[in-house]
């Protein structure tokens, strides 16, 4: 047990409780999947530590205010540009709440005032927005960022008022810039899907999508559409995306080995460089289209990238071959 001083983040996905109350056991780990990995992966971009997930939100700690205020920006955009999830569920945004503090840290977890500041002060925040106190404003490096005072506000259990502040973050463009793109397909799904049962065309494709969200869990991917078998990811990283895909590829070896009554699972997939435009309702813009015509000439069970992806990987030239030209770019096959 020791004492440190962190900033405490308390993010709520709002509308997300009504969603895990109704939804099945199998919907419940894709939905918590598609709320909690976005979330964790942004904390530990800015250096943070995820300490637990609370259902439908998560309590973070990092040693920098000012990373957890960039973190913070980054989870409202992320969720505020992006309310309805690859499965359909629909959520109304998120509320972050920040507190620096002397915090108890003990066996994983923390303890004290601070964290309770933090979790009571969050039922206060707008959707979509973040709150701090004046303590996290003092010790951050204010040059970088744009405070709106709120004023004082008493919560619940603490005796004296708190002065809090609402980070004033920049109206979202709705563009993605310089993303990674991959597009996923699974093959001869069609005469499946139109003779199996329902049930196991359901049991397949869930299958499906759940090895693709293990796949990208440790690079940062994020799941962003499913098109029938067609899944639609994005990375940050050339390397991330390519890494990913062999990952998918041991995990498809392994079910491949032990899937009972289910089909045989392979797939083709493009990766492509571009922006991407967001809408509330999905992914769109001329980087998916392009890359969904590319995808129909990608060879059997070949995973494509484009020059861009070769020329921002960091990896060896042994794991590429040069596969040619489609639509008047070159393109490279992963070995």
């Amino acid at each position: 047990m020791r004492t440190e001083t962190l900033t405490v983040m308390v993010v709520d996905v709002v509308g997300s409780t009504e969603l895990v109350a109704s939804a099945s056991r199998d919907q419940l780990v894709s939905l918590m999947e598609d709320l909690m990995l976005p979330i964790r992966h942004i904390i530990h971009q800015y250096g943070g530590t995820v300490v637990k997930f609370t259902g439908d939100g998560s309590l973070n700690t990092f040693r920098s205010a000012s990373d957890a205020l960039r973190a913070a920006a980054r989870v409202v955009e992320v969720f505020s540009e992006h309310t309805v999830l690859p499965s359909g569920s629909r959520f109304e945004g998120v509320r972050v709440a920040l507190h620096t503090a002397d915090l108890v840290v003990q066996d994983g977890d923390v303890l004290g005032e601070g964290v309770i500041t933090a979790v009571r002060l969050e039922k206060h925040v707008p959707n979509n927005m973040v709150y701090l106190t004046g303590t996290v404003k003092d010790i951050a490096k204010t040059a970088e960022f744009e405070f709106a005072s709120v004023g004082e506000i008493m919560l619940r259990g603490l005796s004296d008022a708190v002065r809090v502040f609402r980070l004033v973050t920049d109206p979202l463009s709705g563009i993605e810039r310089g993303v990674y793109l991959c597009i996923a397909d699974l093959l001869g799904m069609s005469r499946f899907m139109t003779e199996a049962p329902i049930e196991t065309v359901n049991r397949t494709l869930m299958r499906w999508v759940a090895l693709q969200r293990e796949a990208t869990a440790d690079y940062g991917g994020r799941l962003r559409a499913i098109v029938g078998d067609n899944l639609v990811t994005t990375f940050e990283r050339a390397d991330d995306a390519i890494h990913a895909l062999s990952e998918l590829d041991q995990l498809l070896i392994e079910y491949n080995a032990e899937r009972g009554d289910l089909p045989e699972l392979r797939y083709s997939a493009i990766i492509c460089k571009g922006d991407l435009f967001v809408l509330s309702f999905g992914v769109n813009g001329t980087l998916v289209h392009h890359a969904f015509r590319l995808l129909n000439q990608v060879p059997h069970a070949q995973k494509l990238i484009s020059t861009e992806v070769r020329q921002d990987s960091g990896l060896p030239d042994e794991h590429f071959m040069l596969h040619g030209e489609i639509e008047g770019g070159t393109f490279y096959r992963i070995r």
